[in-house]
């Protein structure tokens, strides 16, 4: 039996991915395929190569003490902005380059450079051109490209072309690839969520508007998805914000509850496949 593991997209949410992995090393889960999307390809590169996520774990802290961020989106919405600001985003916004700084930090990583993967490793990205996902399965892809352009949120991270493709972020298509497990060859399908559900109610603005349409969509793609997985879980994150780093350590530990809570005491389905 081929099992496959599926890690959602979320940013700081997607660290969640990392307790739930340590909690299903400790209940004997090993899987012969992973498919991450957006952050959790970061997330699924680093458990592939060291397969022990208490490694991912230290190093995400030590990330997140160094360069944690604590930002919400629903501070774009307050529409408390200083119009010189405002101007300088929608300049931004439209200049289609993305932030340079951060995809030249995307472009210098070094642990994944002839690294050694121990499990079949797939990320998901999406054909700018033509809406299409496309997967990239490293190391026969470049490891760094691949990454960069699963990570590519809009707006935020420029594209990235590759192979006569402009890629961006697997999950603007599909935030939880499991289609793409079943693709592969997968008979048992563990599905992690990290997505929010939360809906933008107060439609008082243009960018509101579009988030709370952005929502819809993603919500019935994902609920499709779920369909999908022997195995789906979503974990209580609540309110948190997908660049909330510093309550990282806190998604972490929640990811860890979350599946020890799903399995205490009973059997575990993949015993014997």
């Amino acid at each position: 039996m081929k099992k496959a593991l599926v890690l959602s997209g979320g940013g700081a949410r997607a660290l969640a991915h990392i307790g739930a992995l340590k909690a299903l090393e400790e209940l004997g889960f090993k899987p012969d395929i992973i498919v991450g999307v957006s952050m959790g390809s970061l997330i699924a590169t680093s458990y592939s190569h060291f397969m022990d996520a208490k490694i991912l774990e230290k190093n995400a802290n030590a990330f997140m003490e160094r360069y944690g961020m604590n930002l919400s989106y629903d501070k774009f919405l307050e529409g408390s902005f200083n119009k010189l600001v405002v101007k300088f985003g929608c300049w931004y916004m439209n200049t289609f380059s993305g932030i340079k700084l951060l995809a030249n930090r995307l472009k210098k990583l070094p642990h994944f450079r002839d690294v050694k993967f121990n499990v079949d490793l797939y990320l998901t990205a999406t054909n700018y051109e033509t809406g299409e996902i496309v997967v990239l399965h490293p190391p026969e892809d470049d490891v760094e490209i691949s990454l960069r352009a699963s990570m590519a949120l809009p707006g935020i991270v420029p594209p990235v072309e590759y192979k006569g493709k402009i890629l961006g972020d697997g999950g603007i298509v599909d935030n939880l690839p499991t289609a793409v497990a079943r693709d592969l060859g997968a008979d048992f399908v563990i599905a992690l969520d990290c997505s929010s559900n939360k809906i933008i109610k107060k439609l008082d603005s243009g960018n509101a508007t579009l988030l709370a349409i952005d929502a819809y969509r993603g919500i019935k793609m994902r609920n499709h998805s779920a369909t999908l997985a022997d195995i789906y879980v979503n974990y209580d994150l609540g309110n948190m914000d997908t660049l909330e780093f510093l309550r990282g350590k806190w998604a972490i530990e929640k990811g860890y509850e979350t599946i020890k809570e799903l399995f205490k005491g009973g059997e575990l389905p993949w015993n014997g496949r």
